[in-house]
Formats: structure tokens, C-alpha cells, sequence
């Protein structure tokens, strides 16, 4: 019995490996513009007092495909989160009550903090941007293919 060819398929191996070059890139791409907006999106949803929290955020990159975004700002889960009724500890309030003129042999060990309200600007933050996922997709995609 003879065999029947019905289909032939040649396979382009360097424009499969062009393809997959630049996919990779652009998924890399995408993934920068994603970290940067959010990066962005955290100062300025940040609230601002004396603009400490809001100018802490960093940014670095771990890997083609991961970003890394914090602050050293030890209270930003405590703005972003809120905070229960608590005590603060002398240690904590001393400097404060000495710079508001409160003699530092005042007699008392903490104080009593009605808490906070959580203002979740990190979640506003990765929100925002996340309207904006395809539209880095596709610029990414656009700049690998023109480049």
C-alpha cells in the first residue's frame, strides 16, 4: 500500500526562536512598566504630612520577571491597614513630649491612642494600574516588534 501525503509542514526554526526571543521580551517589558506605574501610583496615593511615607517607596528589580516595591517607613501598615485602640510605650512618646515642652520627669508610662482608620492607598495604588495591564502589553509588544 502506497502512502498518501496530505500535508506538508515545514517548520521555520529562527523565526520560532525570534518569536519566542521577543515574546520574552515583551512579557519583561510589560512587567517593568507594570513595577514603575505601581511604584507611582504608591507616592502618589500615598497620603502626605511632611512626606515622609509618600517619597520612602524603592524600587528594584529582582529579575526579568519580578520587581520588588517597599519602603523602610516602619508605620506605612499602619497608615495603609489602621490601627486598634492602643498603648504607646514612654520610650516611644518621650522625645515627642520633650519637643512639645512636657518635662521628662512627668510622671506617666504610655499613652492611650484611639487608633487609626486604615487608608488602603497601597491597594488604590496596584488598583490604578491594573486598569492599565493591557495597554503596557501592548506598548511593550509594539516596541520589541519595532525594535
Amino acid at each position: 500500500m502506497a502512502e498518501t501525503q496530505l500535508y506538508s509542514l515545514e517548520v521555520d526554526v529562527a523565526a520560532i526562536e525570534k518569536l519566542v526571543k521577543n515574546g520574552k521580551q515583551a512579557v519583561s517589558l510589560a512587567f517593568r512598566y507594570i513595577a514603575e506605574e505601581v511604584w507611582g501610583n504608591l507616592r502618589r496615593e500615598a497620603p502626605v504630612d511632611q512626606g515622609q511615607l509618600a517619597g520612602s517607596f524603592q524600587l528594584s528589580k529582582l529579575s526579568e520577571m519580578s520587581y520588588r516595591i517597599f519602603t523602610r517607613v516602619k508605620y506605612a501598615l499602619d497608615v495603609n491597614n489602621g490601627t486598634a485602640p492602643h498603648f504607646v510605650p514612654f520610650e516611644e512618646i518621650a522625645p515627642w513630649a520633650i519637643r512639645h515642652g512636657i518635662p521628662p520627669g512627668a510622671v506617666w508610662r504610655s499613652i492611650q491612642q484611639v487608633g487609626t482608620r486604615p487608608n488602603p492607598f497601597a491597594e488604590r495604588a496596584v488598583a490604578e494600574t491594573q486598569t492599565r495591564v493591557n495597554e503596557f502589553m501592548d506598548r511593550a509588544v509594539r516596541e520589541v516588534q519595532s525594535g
